[in-house]
C-alpha cells in the first residue's frame, strides 16, 4: 500500500487502485493525468465531490475512456467509482 501527496505526473508509476479525495474542479482538470496512474482493469475512487458536480466529474472520466461503476452519496457529498480498460 502506497500513500502519496503528489501530482500524478510526479508518480511515474501505475497502480491497481487509485483514490483521490479533492474537489470536483481539480479532479476534472487532472482527469487525463490521473488516468495515466491506472494499470489496466484498475479501480479509481474519486471523492470530495459535491452532489451537484457529480455528473460533470462522471462525464469527464467517461470521456477519457473510464467506465463509471457507481456513485455513492452521503449528504451533499459523493464518491464515484470507475474502472480502467
Amino acid at each position: 500500500m502506497i500513500f502519496v501527496n503528489r501530482s500524478p505526473e510526479e508518480l511515474g508509476e501505475q497502480f491497481d487502485v487509485v483514490v483521490a479525495n479533492i474537489l470536483a474542479n481539480p479532479l476534472i482538470e487532472m482527469a487525463s493525468q490521473i488516468k495515466t496512474t491506472l494499470k489496466p482493469n484498475a479501480t479509481l475512487i474519486l471523492s470530495g465531490i459535491l452532489e451537484k458536480q457529480a455528473s460533470q466529474v462522471e462525464n469527464a472520466y467517461k470521456a477519457i475512456g473510464l467506465s463509471h461503476i457507481k456513485t455513492i452519496q452521503s449528504g451533499e457529498w459523493v464518491s464515484c467509482l470507475f474502472t480502467s480498460s
